[in-house]
């Protein structure tokens, strides 16, 4: 071992050194442990990504076989389902043909019978002379006598079935013509008849208009959006339309729409129509939806039908006020006319003062929601002119564009499928050159 000294002095105390030096080979040793170590460690790494790279692998395979199976299982269902369409349509037009091969065959019976009922006399002669050159060939040979005899009797019991055959078809040719003489009998006693049950109902109807009101179950369209219409000042309005909604404790509600013709108000129709609805009702509730609100002569009227009726209750919902302001030519009448109308317009807020105050009666205008429900209810709807045609057709387009995106779904899938087999395959090769270049480098260390 080598030795060295190293000697130093400063202001205070002086020192010596001696250290060792260590041998080269000492160096060498630890490098090459230090290299050891580096390539265990590197060959860890290696183990390691490459177990890695195996499980993933693994996932990879197991994630192509269940696309594998569900592209299979996919197939399968597409290929249940056009042997089932091939099927139907076999079977379709297996019916098809047998319903034209018998149509056929019935034609062809009726005209035989038609043949043979026109020529027995020629077919007497044809048998005679059929008869006379089947002895003839029986002489000849007698094999062709089996054949011709086999032949006869498959014609004949042919002929007779077709015969047959006929007979049933023009029974039942027959009773189809009874029944259909019978059905036109019906129908024309049936149409009789509901032309009589119309000209009643027209004449009721004329009797009602002369009776001076109208009651029915929907209202024009035009009529609602004309007097239903909220207006402040609504000249031309003279008609009160009231549509009703009848609840009882059973069943369902009950629709109508009254108008009033003349002197009487549609108010006091209703309520006559009402008494004898509601007798012996357990309990009752009654909708209105008036373009009116009552009148003064009304309203007393309707104060005394819930007095009779007391378990029920009243909803009035009224579009517009009648008589609640001042005219504006109120001026420009004489001053008797302008105090009946002043009198008239204080009636009518004590009116409607009295039914507000009401327990059992509820009073209140008309707003979007109560305008919305008696529309929905009351107003008639008119179909135009093809509005089922087009709707078929339309039909009919949406299933053809929804078989043809179903169809380029089904392309998208598969090409899809192909793609990620594709990248698959290229990952791979890319993680088996890494692996190749890892192990390179790790023999160059």
């Amino acid at each position: 071992m080598q030795h060295h000294t190293v000697e130093y002095t400063t202001q205070r105390t002086s020192h010596r050194i001696c250290y060792r030096r260590t041998p080269v080979l000492l160096r060498s040793r630890q490098q090459e442990e230090f290299i050891t170590q580096t390539q265990e460690d590197e060959r860890k790494k290696k183990a390691e990504k490459e177990k890695e790279a195996s499980t993933e692998k693994d996932k990879e395979a197991s994630t192509e076989k269940e696309k594998e199976a569900s592209t299979e299982k996919d197939k399968e269902a597409s290929t249940e389902k056009d042997k089932e369409a091939s099927t139907e349509k076999d079977k379709e037009t297996s019916t098809e043909k047998d319903k034209e091969t018998s149509t056929e065959k019935d034609k062809e019976a009726s005209t035989e019978k038609d043949k043979q009922a026109s020529t027995e006399k020629d077919k007497e002669a044809s048998t005679e002379k059929e008869k006379e050159a089947s002895t003839e060939k029986d002489k000849e040979a007698s094999t062709e006598k089996d054949k011709e005899a086999s032949t006869e009797k498959e014609k004949e019991a042919s002929t007779e079935k077709d015969k047959e055959a006929s007979t049933e078809k023009d029974k039942e040719a027959s009773t189809e013509k009874d029944k259909e003489a019978s059905t036109e009998k019906d129908k024309k006693a049936s149409t009789e008849k509901d032309k009589e049950a119309s000209t009643e109902k027209e004449k009721e109807a004329s009797t009602e208009k002369n009776n001076s009101f109208i009651k029915m179950n929907k209202m024009p369209y035009d009529k609602f959006t004309f007097h239903f219409q909220n207006l402040q000042r609504a000249p031309h309005r003279r008609e009160t339309w009231l549509c009703q909604i009848l609840r009882m404790k059973e069943g369902e509600p009950t629709l109508q729409v009254f108008k009033n013709k003349g002197s009487k108000h549609a108010e006091h129709i209703c309520l006559r129509a009402n008494e004898a609805a509601i007798r012996g009702a357990d309990r009752y509730e009654i909708t209105w939806y008036i373009s009116w609100s009552p009148c003064d002569e009304c309203a007393p009227q309707i104060i005394e039908f819930v007095k009779k009726h007391p378990n029920g209750k009243l909803n009035i919902f009224a579009s517009r006020l009648y008589y609640c302001e001042e005219p504006d030519n109120l001026k420009s009448k004489t001053p008797e006319e302008q105090a009946e109308i002043k009198q008239k317009i204080q009636r009518c807020r004590e009116g409607l003062g009295n039914l507000e105050g009401h327990g059992k009666i509820c009073l209140k205008v008309m707003t979007l929601k109560e305008i919305q429900d008696c529309f929905h209810r009351f107003v008639e709807f008119k179909p135009w002119g093809k509005l089922e045609e087009d709707s078929h057709l339309y039909a009919e387009k949406l299933k053809e564009i929804t078989k043809e995106e179903r169809k380029k779904k089904i392309e998208k899938d598969k090409a899809s499928v192909k793609k990620d087999k594709a990248s698959t395959e290229k990952d791979k090769q890319t993680s088996a050159e890494k692996e190749q270049r890892n192990r390179q480098r790790g023999t160059r260390v």
